[in-house]
């Protein structure tokens, strides 16, 4: 759902911020 989309996109985002 879009919950679980915008939970996904700042995952992402955070993960990208770590490298």
């Amino acid at each position: 759902l879009l919950t679980g989309s915008i939970l996904a996109h700042e995952l992402m985002h955070g993960w990208l911020r770590l490298k």
